[in-house]
């Protein structure tokens, strides 16, 4: 059991508790113990040098945890929505259709008004948490592992009509190592050939649901799937930015949604319509309440999870040899991260010239690629700029809306002066047939909240 504190500065997670043994758990009492002290702190509060108040701002699991825990039924049951009363029905397995079914609230699940949803009485009942509103849709398992995954291994090893042609899938996976070179040094992981999909980490997928997909499906896949990926794509990206919970921008996301999933069943036929692609039509709830879906995703808790296993040196005493590793290192924990954060934040980066990390927007809107330091002291750099920055074609929208472009025509270089206040955001750019689709990075800098300000008119 990890947790987090949502006001930390501090971003890295932290044992609550540790369990071993030779199988998972069946049944709740490993939450007995956490449970009473929460309970303890949300009467009493958290003391340090003053009196703080303590909640559970929400609950992380992958869907079967989430089951588990709740003790409602699985995510292959009918009655298995953990958002809505849509019941599910049985074609080969349990699919989902597109009705507009009523929604579950946290007191029908307190009161289990759907007895067919529960297995049992959980113990997190007893805290004050809603376990409906505040026990969120992990976007990492479900559109990432889900979905996108599904998606893609369909076109590369699903059944003929959907699958693509061997040299089509060999094009697409060309077209990502050719990206490697351009790829900024956020990313902890390059492309790789597509043919390795079942290897993929959920930070590909969502990499390539973000950024590489745009350019390297484009032209192979047949343009009517193309089109429904950009709409999942887009639908995505707006979810994971500053504005997820602006109500236009969620709203829009949400009708992306709802075309995407309606496509995918007339795609793909109704055997696609499973839990994972169901669950994307609620989503948008959960950016409504949380923000950016970033902040409530199980992705750092996952990388986390690897530094724990790294700790087992041996095959005895599994948690002793974890408890004193973290008791050993704890004490120079705050030290390192602030450090690592001042250096992480430090302006101008060390690789600002450097191919993949070069390309920013400044606050005049202007899309330039940084060459060379003239003298990086006083922030004089030799740089290009973009001269023609146009929409995306099949964007199911104005791609400029969301900062995306198809840039063209570099200037020559020039020598100008850019200080920190100057950058609005950091771009991935993406060649493609002899220009570049330039995608803001939406961890860096005010995550696009220059573009994304209201709705103004959206065309489909």
């Amino acid at each position: 059991m990890l947790g987090k504190v949502d006001q930390s500065v501090s971003i890295e997670p932290f044992i609550i508790a540790l369990f071993y043994g030779d199988s998972k758990p069946s049944n709740l009492e490993f939450l007995k113990d956490f449970v009473t002290e929460c309970k303890l702190l949300e009467n009493e509060g958290v003391f340090t040098d003053k009196l703080y108040s303590f909640r559970i701002s929400k609950i992380l699991a992958d869907a079967p945890a989430r089951s588990f825990i709740k003790a409602c039924k699985s995510h292959n049951s009918y009655h298995a929505c953990e958002k809505c009363l849509e019941e599910g029905e049985w074609s080969g397995r349990i699919i989902y259709q597109l009705g507009n079914f009523p929604s579950r609230d946290d007191a029908s699940f307190l009161n289990q008004t759907d007895r067919l949803h529960h297995t049992g009485i959980t113990l997190l009942s007893e805290l004050k948490i809603g376990l409906v509103s505040q026990v969120p849709l992990d976007y990492l398992h479900l559109v990432c592992l889900g979905i996108c995954r599904k998606l893609i291994r369909q076109w590369v090893k699903g059944k003929i009509p959907y699958r693509l042609r061997s040299r089509d899938t060999i094009m697409i996976g060309d077209r990502l190592e050719q990206l490697i070179k351009f790829f900024p040094s956020d990313f902890q992981r390059k492309p790789r050939a597509i043919k390795h999909v079942d290897h993929f980490k959920g930070t590909e997928f969502r990499t390539m649901l973000l950024y590489t997909g745009v350019t390297t499906f484009r032209g192979i896949i047949p343009q009517n799937e193309y089109k429904c990926f950009l709409k999942f794509h887009t639908a995505l990206y707006i979810l994971l930015s500053a504005k997820a919970d602006h109500p236009d921008w969620n709203g829009l996301a949400k009708n992306l949604l709802k075309q995407f999933v309606n496509e995918c069943i007339t795609l793909y036929g109704q055997e696609f319509a499973v839990y994972n692609l169901h669950g994307l039509l609620h989503i948008n709830e959960d950016a409504m309440l949380f923000g950016s879906l970033d902040n409530a995703s199980t992705f750092p808790f996952e990388s986390f999870m690897q530094k724990i296993k790294s700790l087992v040196h041996s095959h005895n005493y599994h948690l002793e040899q974890v408890a004193k590793q973290i008791i050993e290192t704890e004490r120079f924990q705050d030290d390192i991260g602030s450090k690592y954060r001042e250096t992480k934040n430090a302006w101008p980066p060390n690789n600002i010239c450097k191919t993949g990390d070069n390309c920013y927007m400044l606050n005049t809107g202007k899309v330039i690629v940084f060459k060379k330091a003239v003298n990086k002291e006083k922030n004089i750099y030799l740089c290009q700029t973009f001269g023609v920055l146009n929409p995306l074609k099949y964007y199911p929208i104005d791609s400029s809306k969301l900062g995306i472009f198809v840039a063209k025509s570099l200037s020559e270089e020039m020598v100008v002066c850019v200080e920190e206040k100057d950058i609005l955001f950091k771009y991935i750019r993406l060649p493609y047939k002899g220009f570049f689709v330039c995608i803001p990075l939406l961890h860096s800098r005010n995550k696009c909240s220059h573009f994304l300000t209201s709705q103004q008119s959206f065309d489909f």
